[in-house]
């Protein structure tokens, strides 16, 4: 399922990339990337995935792209399947319980929010995080 929804995340992207001329960035510089480990890479690579597709969906057209958010699973184990993946679907704009979160603007600003996500996957735990854009197209991360 993972590798489907990649597939077809990636399929709709180079579309919109290639139609669009759209450049797709990261929330981190190349060498902040170089310096993390493979599970901030990891997490780094869903989030810039999830931004990606979120801003797919405004430059394709829909009027209510900030009706939508993107969900990441993502656990220490690389190959458990069902703990790691990536969605996109309508924003549940329900408060959750002792949240945190996190804003990154431009550049390097997502590497802070990756190493407090880190804490947490240390742990062992599996951490569900909430992709959304701001108005001012900073991404918002809560878990």
């Amino acid at each position: 399922m993972k590798k489907i929804l990649f597939i077809l995340v990636a399929a709709f992207m180079s579309h919109v990339s290639i139609a669009q001329e759209v450049k797709i960035t990261s929330g981190v510089s190349k060498a902040e990337y170089q310096s993390m480990d493979g599970l901030e890479k990891r997490l780094s690579d869903y989030v810039d995935g999830a931004v990606s597709s979120l801003k797919g969906l405004k430059l394709n057209g829909s009027k209510d792209y900030s009706n939508y958010q993107a969900t990441i699973s993502i656990s220490k184990n690389a190959s458990d399947k069902l703990s790691n993946f990536l969605g996109i679907g309508p924003a549940e704009n329900v408060p959750v319980e002792n949240a945190q979160s996190c804003t990154a603007c431009g550049i390097a600003g997502g590497a802070i929010c990756y190493k407090r996500i880190r804490v947490l996957l240390n742990n062992g735990q599996t951490v569900v995080v909430t992709v959304t854009l701001n108005s001012e197209g900073c991404t918002v991360l809560s878990w």
